[in-house]
């Protein structure tokens, strides 16, 4: 039993079963087949110099990889005081194609899609400004352009912040005025 590629002879067998590519085999002309298409040809040949033959075709196609999404500000377990309007940039990239928008979601709540590099939210987006106390969950979303997603999430805190109490006069001493203190 010879097999062919494309044309090209692969390998002749001898004794069956007759397998090709298997990892104990050393069919180089299998492994790690590039996409496009191929055509495997099998040509049985008996003792007596006859032949039959078998014929498949196939296509190796490109699979997806995610695209890969991570925050550059702000940082996982970064605090903010309260009251703060949030800035967030994301980096999303896609090996096996492109980039086809980012969403930022806060606690689960989608605060917006950004279908162009770079990724950015804040002042223009309601559910990050004036931050209360508490503590938040961030999620990015990259989609590319076949449908995958990749995501990423970060926690921040949102901290109270003491502020010293406010003291002045409600009247303004002249200045012949003064206050004196009992010794």
């Amino acid at each position: 039993m010879e097999l062919y590629l494309n044309g090209q002879s692969i390998r002749k067998d001898f004794v069956a079963p007759y397998e090709w590519g298997r990892n104990t085999q050393d069919d180089p002309a299998l492994n790690n087949l590039q996409v496009g298409s191929y055509t495997l040809r099998a040509v049985a040949t008996d003792n007596k110099g006859a032949t039959a033959e078998t014929t498949i075709s196939f296509t190796v196609q490109r699979t997806n990889t995610a695209p890969s999404v991570a925050f550059i500000s702000p940082l996982n377990g970064q605090s903010f005081p309260e009251g703060t309007t949030l800035t967030v940039n994301v980096n999303a990239t896609d090996s096996d194609g492109a980039v086809a928008n980012v969403r930022l979601f806060l606690n689960e709540q989608l605060v917006r899609q950004d279908i162009s590099a770079p990724y950015q939210w804040g002042f223009n987006d309601a559910l990050l400004q004036n931050l209360r106390a508490g503590t938040y969950t961030l999620r990015a979303v990259a989609m590319d352009n076949n449908g995958l997603t990749g995501e990423t999430s970060v926690t921040i805190n949102v901290v109270r912040v003491n502020r010293a109490p406010v003291v002045s006069f409600h009247r303004q001493l002249s200045n012949k005025s003064s206050l004196k203190a009992p010794i």
